[in-house]
This record gives C-alpha cells, sequence and structure tokens, in this order.
C-alpha cells in the first residue's frame, strides 16, 4: 500500500512531462485539452474523479502553465466552470502561485516535483495557504493557519496577499468597561423620553465687600413741540 500525507497524492512512476514523443509512441497525446492536461496531472500523481473540484483545480493549474491564464479561455478549454476557475484562480493569485501571468512553482519546470503540484492543487481548492518564508523557501499551511496581511510594502508591486501567523492571545482578561478610567455615558431612556437636562449652574453673585459699579442713568428725551411752534406762520382762530 502507498503511504500518503494530507497534502499528497498516491502515485506511481510517471514518465518526464516534457520527454521527447515520436509518432506512434505509445505516449503520445494532444498537444492540448482537457484530456492532455488530465494526462499531465496524473503524471504529477493526481488521479482524481472526473468533475470532482481536485481534476478542475489539477488541469487547470497544468493549463495555465501552458496556455497563460485568462479565465475565460481556460474555462472554455478545460471544461472547468467559470465560477469554480475564479475562486481558483483568485486562491492561486493570493498565495502567490499565479504572479504577474506566470506560475510560480517548482514544478513548472520540475516534472518530479509532485508533491509542490500537489500542495498547489489544493491551495486552489482552498484547503492549503502558501507563502514564500525566508530565503525564498516556500512554505505550505491549512487554511486558517495564517493571518492575511493588508499593508503593502513600497518595493511590492504584486497582487499576492501577505500570510502572517497568527500572534498568541493576550494571557491577561480584558478590563470591563467599568473598570476602564473614562467615565461611560449614561444610556438614553429606552421608551424614547428625552433625558432631563442638568440644570446650568448659578450666576455668580458680587460680594457685599465690592459694591457693583454704578451706571449713569440716560437722559430723558427733549418735549415734542407744539402746533402752535410748528405753525408758527398761521393765524389761529380762537
Amino acid at each position: 500500500m502507498l503511504e500518503t500525507s494530507p497534502y499528497s497524492f498516491p502515485s506511481n512512476h510517471f514518465p518526464a512531462l516534457n520527454r521527447p514523443e515520436g509518432p506512434g509512441s505509445e505516449s503520445a497525446e494532444p498537444a492540448s485539452g482537457s484530456a492532455a492536461w488530465a494526462l499531465r496531472a496524473r503524471r504529477f500523481g493526481i488521479d482524481a474523479n472526473v468533475g470532482s473540484d481536485t481534476y478542475h483545480a489539477a488541469i487547470l493549474l497544468v493549463a495555465a502553465a501552458e496556455v497563460g491564464q485568462n479565465l475565460e479561455r481556460l474555462s472554455r478549454r478545460t471544461g472547468v466552470p467559470r465560477p469554480l476557475a475564479s475562486k481558483c484562480a483568485r486562491r492561486l493569485i493570493d498565495s502567490g502561485v499565479w504572479s504577474n501571468a506566470q506560475t510560480v512553482s517548482p514544478w513548472v519546470s520540475d516534472p518530479g516535483a509532485r508533491d509542490a503540484f500537489a500542495k498547489d492543487v489544493a491551495v486552489a481548492e482552498g484547503k492549503l495557504l502558501r507563502r514564500t518564508g525566508p530565503g525564498g523557501r516556500l512554505e505550505w499551511a491549512p487554511a486558517g493557519s495564517w493571518n492575511k496581511g493588508y499593508e503593502k510594502s513600497d518595493d511590492d508591486t504584486g497582487l499576492c496577499a501577505t500570510y502572517l501567523d497568527v500572534a498568541p492571545r493576550a494571557d491577561h482578561a480584558v478590563p470591563l468597561a467599568s473598570e476602564l478610567e473614562t467615565p461611560v455615558p449614561p444610556t438614553p431612556p429606552s421608551n424614547g423620553a428625552v433625558a432631563p437636562i442638568a440644570p446650568a449652574p448659578p450666576a455668580p453673585v458680587p460680594s457685599a465687600a465690592e459694591p457693583a459699579e454704578e451706571k449713569d442713568a440716560p437722559a430723558p428725551p427733549p418735549p415734542a413741540p407744539s402746533l402752535e411752534e410748528i405753525f408758527s406762520g398761521v393765524v389761529w382762530l380762537r
């Protein structure tokens, strides 16, 4: 019985991916198409049921390495449903498997890197995450093991996400609101009534030792002129 790991699939020895194949060879295969890409995926050790998510993710990876990452073309030529192809693409870009329209992984140039291919298939399925560790070493971990960082550095021009180690939880209890120094404002009444407003502080009253400054009373207005004064040139009949 073949030994398996959570991130690899049982496989036998397969020929190299790019070995020369002449006419009439038993291993001759068409240049492209879902059947050809499925055969190439089998050579990397993926032997999944046709139509399964693992099958679709595997042929999507090998096809994109050959014909590019245009999802419309990939979906049409591989038979992978367009919504599933979009989900796989988002995961592959986040994890850096697809970067700048290229597939970045050891299995692209090394047909023997079957473990890396199986892990990248799991990345496309959403089962694993991948990141580049110190020294350029690729690291995989189950989904949820790392936090996604949202801060980009000045020299970071890629679209992949930055996966960070999960920070340890605090070993002390979180203080309650009543334990904080900042007072908490009162909660308004739930029946819609307006909360009473606190009265304003009284105005200061001057003390007896300092009497209030007396102000001059305004002068009275002058008396209004009489009619005789207004019409002084008129002879009045009495």
